[in-house]
């Protein structure tokens, strides 16, 4: 039996995914990017049964972030991010919640992350990357064969680097780190459907 399982949990909006990553063996989880979809999220936790241990905002975006104090109420989990986006959860021009109908000036967190730190959850770890670009600290989580890329790297794409914190050079480095992982990991991205670093490392046009 495999560590972990994966529900992908569409958000409605801008083709957005949030993510549910379960240990089969403990049924406990992780909720990676909550976005506005609380109702979603909550149906995908009771239908799987799980207990959500962690909660990981890959950066500090609203469409990331949205759901994050409500899922810490209902779930009792502790929200992690990483600690060079933590401020940006408070300023609307940085999660870019100028861009929507409420502006968020705030989210609770309850761990700074840092690159090279585990999160274990269950019967497996998640491995944080640092992969700035998108935002400045932005991250990726890695999960055995399984990557769970934010807004880093998209199937065929990559994340807009125009945005406030945004650095095309920085993003272009992180996808060329993430182009050394295996061929055979497989990619979970913040917006769209899956891909592998094998199909992006060869077509993906962040190499041009």
């Amino acid at each position: 039996m495999s560590d972990h399982r994966i529900r992908i949990i569409p958000t409605g909006r801008m083709d957005g995914r949030s993510y549910l990553v379960i240990c089969p063996q403990t049924r406990e989880a992780a909720l990676i990017d909550p976005d506005m979809n609380s109702a979603a999220l909550l149906a995908a936790i009771h239908e799987e049964g799980v207990q959500v241990k962690a909660i990981v905002l890959t950066h500090c975006h609203y469409d990331h972030i949205s759901s994050s104090d409500l899922m810490r109420e209902k779930t009792g989990a502790p929200v992690a991010i990483h600690r060079i986006d933590a401020p940006g959860l408070a300023d609307p021009r940085m999660n870019m919640s100028v861009m929507d109908t409420e502006r968020i000036y705030g989210r609770q967190v309850d761990r700074l992350l840092e690159e090279g730190d585990r999160l274990m959850v269950g019967a497996f770890a998640m491995d944080v990357l640092l992969t700035p670009g998108h935002t400045p600290g932005g991250i990726c989580l890695r999960v055995g064969d399984d990557l769970f890329s934010g807004d880093t790297l998209f199937r065929g794409s990559y994340g807009n680097p125009g945005f406030p914190g945004g650095n095309l050079a920085a993003l272009r480095q992180s996808c060329l780190r993430l182009f050394e992982l295996p061929d055979d990991v497989q990619v979970f991205p913040g917006h769209g459907g899956p891909t592998s670093i094998g199909d992006e490392k060869h077509t993906n046009p962040i190499l041009r």
